[in-house]
């Protein structure tokens, strides 16, 4: 009993040690998305159509949310399961999936630069545009999968340090530039590509190159693109189900209509409340790629997580509703009207905090196929829902649609983890000898 206890302790206590290095990750990112809106609010509004011009902003980075799935966080995740749970070889892997990143940062730069120029209809340059596509393609998604391979090789901890570095480098290149009072757009753009690219590099150097990870890139294999795949698709379809319905409200609105950006603006207070949501379901995230077995084990843990994520996940929404008023601060005059529009995207909140275990349990099982179709499913529903309710209902149909597609998707996921466990239950009640 004492042995089951000591066991309990710690990998509690490993957990919230992890935690705490997310949180405060969160916690730092929290304060950057904060000072970054104010200063952005401040310096696009001096000349009076600041929503309208912050619209234009947000709809380029609704954009970057899908691509950078498809370009580097599930090609990140895919490098971390090779390395932490297959215990493949560091310097192979990480060739191989350099190599994918390469062919995919490529390709998915052209698509970001494409759509953002189409929903932006010209707001914002094409020069501004790639600068901002490669800030986060290149520079922030370089740093992402290093910090993947410093995760196994030095720690949670060590990680989360690579990835800070990012919000510190976003916060002081805002803070600068509205001190130095020369904040526009294209020097935004032009800062940020440059300094994630030096801090990309300085991290390549240190993590790989002098740490005896040599690097070069080779042909990308097959399996590779199979493995990375099944982690890509449910980041990509995740994203389209979560920002797409800002590209379509952008897409169906005038260049001067201030709605969608009141629309993202609203969505900032869903960002924030998020926030330690996504430190849980991050730190719970490797405990799901370990090896474990007994009836109903995955259930069990995807149940245990979701109780604690969606409790605090409620919590959160409720008080955010009634402290809204206090958050008036982070808003402008301009803005204001994106308070009005916070209660009908706050349900998404308890409901993006359901739905996240249960998908981690499906890894567990070694379903990332059905993990990938569950996603796949989920963002076809929410592009239907899109099309047909936000061309004659604005805010409140991209509102409506987010609720009920992150609805399905909470049944989808919950439905597909009870499904597969119980597979799983008989398969291994047939292999017991007993």
């Amino acid at each position: 009993m004492s042995a089951l206890l000591r066991k309990t302790f710690y990998r509690f206590k490993s957990f919230a040690a992890d935690s705490l290095w997310q949180l405060v990750y969160d916690g730092v990112t929290l304060i950057t998305v904060v000072v970054s809106f104010g200063i952005l609010q401040y310096k696009l509004g001096e000349s009076g159509d600041g929503v309208t011009r912050y619209k234009s902003y947000g709809l380029v980075y609704s954009i970057l949310g899908p691509v950078g799935g498809l370009v580097y966080a599930g090609i990140g995740l895919a490098l971390f399961q090779r390395l932490h749970q297959w215990k493949d070889d560091v310097t192979a892997a990480s060739r191989r999936f350099f190599s994918l990143y390469a062919v995919f940062a490529i390709g998915g730069s052209v698509l970001a630069v494409y759509a953002a120029r189409v929903i932006t209809k010209g707001a914002i340059s094409l020069p501004v545009i790639i600068a901002f596509v490669a800030s986060e393609l290149v520079g922030r998604a370089c740093v992402k999968l290093i910090a993947r391979i410093v995760q196994v090789e030095r720690g949670y901890s060590a990680a989360i340090k690579v990835r800070l570095g990012l919000e510190i480098i976003k916060l002081a290149v805002f803070t600068v530039l509205a001190l130095a009072d020369t904040f526009t757009l294209p020097l935004l753009s032009l800062c940020l590509v440059v300094s994630y690219g030096a801090y990309a590099f300085f991290c390549a150097m240190k993590f790989l190159v002098l740490s005896g990870i040599s690097f070069r890139l080779e042909k990308p294999r097959t399996r590779t693109l199979k493995e990375s795949a099944y982690f890509s698709l449910p980041m990509v379809t995740n994203m389209v189900q979560a920002e797409t319905d800002k590209s379509v409200l952008g897409y169906y609105s005038a260049v001067d209509d201030p709605e969608p950006g009141l629309y993202i603006a609203a969505y900032r207070l869903v960002t924030l409340g998020l926030t330690p949501v996504r430190a849980l379901d991050a730190a719970a995230f490797p405990r799901f790629l370990r090896q474990g077995s007994g009836q109903n084990f995955y259930l069990k843990r995807s149940l245990a997580f979701a109780a604690l994520l969606a409790s605090v996940g409620l919590s959160i929404a409720i008080a955010v509703y009634f402290m809204r008023p206090v958050f008036s601060f982070l808003f402008d005059e301009q803005y204001q009207g994106a308070l009005d529009m916070a209660p009908w995207v706050l349900p998404m909140i308890p409901l993006i905090s359901l739905s996240g275990t249960p998908m981690n349990g499906l890894l567990g099982l070694d379903k990332a196929f059905q993990r990938s179709v569950v996603y796949a499913s989920g963002a076809a529903v929410s592009l239907v829902l899109y099309f047909l309710i936000i061309p004659e209902h604005g805010w409140r149909g991209a509102a409506v649609a987010s609720i009920l597609s992150e609805m399905y998707l909470v049944v989808a996921s919950w439905s597909a983890m009870f499904y597969y466990q119980r597979k799983q239950n008989e398969l291994e009640l047939e292999g017991d000898p007993a």
